[in-house]
């Protein structure tokens, strides 16, 4: 699309769509690194608001511009970060189901608000009427419950771009452009990657990293270290990593959240880096430097501040999609490394996190329903509240993959199994693992059958 300087664009983004379903995505492998094996999101995933803004307005001018989210957020520095480039921020709490109802209607309220405003002040003013004609609703969504407010705008003749994953694009809307396409056009955010996504490894923990699940990298004779390059290379593991250095940077540390016991990874990263760095686990690295007397002076650094920072890994690495090192089985983390877990002797100290933002947003997830409920892929060892009846779900199938629960009919002839049987009997308990709602199953899904 060439530069239109004479056009406005009017951004209304919904805050789940861009980030959530972006880090999904990542996880997935649909983006510039490989799929992730320990985790379904990659929480190390940052967008740059400013490249967003001018990818999507293409040398248009900009517009009123709104943010629509919900609490808990990723992070407060979230927000502040929208604020920074100008937007309003509508921002609510979830609801006891742990659903973003309000966020959805106050989004879909404003945009048929707006439209609404600038139809009826067209009728009258013919400098309005011209302002109407060259403006775009630049919608970020995929959302099916936004339907009914984008047909209101487009009945009222205001053009709508809408932005959303192609994961997370409602197929209605496909059929919805056949009848309106002279003034709605679909675009996805997967195109755009690389322009305005990144994935920032770098470490929030203060003091000592974990030494359950940290790998220590230095060089013998002590040099600084390439950090850069080693994190290209620790992408080949396909788990989620966070790094720390030491100043100057003559050691790193590689914290791996998820994976439990480590000496998997230890022996991958020694071949990985072989001939190029000495690879230790943080027993062998705090044994070693307690000998030296040479304590480690950490960076100061927090992983979630950098939301705009040109100086992390940007997506649009030449790296292939879906490409991966050696596959590793982990099991899950533990929730919560907050308590003391490993005595070496009195070699090195345990030290205690404590943040007290993060303790918030911990009570806040226990006072929450887990969203994936009675599938939740954790069978309910989880940050979340599971209800009584999945709890005894749980603990009746201690064998089997929850994330399947009712996804399929049952087939045998007289079951009498009832609400216990791990296959659906009615369409009410079915779940579809297309698109995520309850109602029926993926083989009877109308979004599937139509793609096929």
């Amino acid at each position: 699309m060439a530069d239109r300087p004479n056009e406005t664009c009017w951004f209304f983004v919904d805050d789940s769509n861009i980030w959530i379903e972006a880090q999904k995505a990542a996880a997935a492998g649909n983006t510039h690194l490989p799929k992730l094996t320990d985790s379904d999101r990659d929480p190390r995933l940052r967008i740059d608001i400013g490249k967003m803004v001018t990818r999507l307005r293409k040398g248009r001018a900009r517009g009123p511009s709104s943010l629509y989210g919900s609490r808990p957020p990723p992070n407060d520095s979230v927000w502040d970060a929208f604020k920074k480039f100008d937007f309003d921020l509508h921002i609510f709490d979830r609801n006891d189901k742990n659903k973003e109802k309000e966020v959805d209607n106050a989004m879909s309220t404003n945009i048929v608000k707006s439209a609404t405003r600038l139809a009826v002040m067209a009728e009258y003013d013919a400098a309005v009427k011209k302002e109407k004609d060259n403006t775009i609703f630049v919608i970020i969504t995929g959302d099916r419950d936004m339907m009914p407010s984008i047909k209101e705008v487009l009945a009222v003749g205001i053009r709508v771009e809408l932005w959303a994953w192609k994961s997370g694009m409602a197929g209605a809307y496909k059929q919805l452009r056949a009848r309106h396409q002279a003034l709605l056009s679909l675009h996805f955010l997967d195109d755009e990657a690389g322009n305005i996504y990144f994935t920032n490894t770098k470490s929030t923990r203060k003091g000592k990293p974990d030494p359950v699940g940290t790998v220590v990298l230095c060089v013998n004779p002590p040099a600084e270290i390439d950090e850069h390059a080693v994190i290209e290379k620790l992408f080949q593991l396909s788990l989620i990593f966070y790094t720390n250095a030491t100043a100057p940077k003559t050691v790193l540390f590689v914290e791996f959240p998820n994976v439990r016991p480590i000496d998997a990874v230890l022996h991958r990263m020694r071949r990985l880096f072989a001939g190029h760095c000495e690879i230790k686990s943080y027993v062998e690295y705090a044994n070693s430097a307690s000998k030296t007397n040479a304590p480690a002076a950490f960076e100061d650094r927090n992983v979630y501040t950098p939301l705009d920072n040109r100086e992390s890994r940007a997506t649009g690495l030449s790296r292939k999609r879906g490409e991966s090192g050696d596959s590793l089985d982990s099991p899950d983390s533990p929730d919560s490394l907050d308590s003391p877990e490993f005595d070496n002797g009195g070699d090195w100290t345990t030290v205690t996190r404590s943040d007290p933002k993060q303790d918030h947003r911990r009570r806040q997830r226990q006072a929450q329903p887990c969203p994936e409920g009675v599938r939740c892929r954790k069978r309910g060892d989880c940050a979340y509240r599971h209800s009584p009846e999945e709890i005894a779900i749980f603990q009746s199938n201690p064998d089997r993959d929850m994330r399947w629960w009712k996804t399929r009919k049952c087939n045998k002839r007289g079951c009498r199994e009832g609400r216990q049987c791990p296959f659906a009997h009615t369409d009410e308990e079915s779940w579809c693992i297309g698109c995520k709602v309850l109602g029926h199953c993926l083989t009877e899904c109308p979004i599937h059958l139509s793609s096929q």
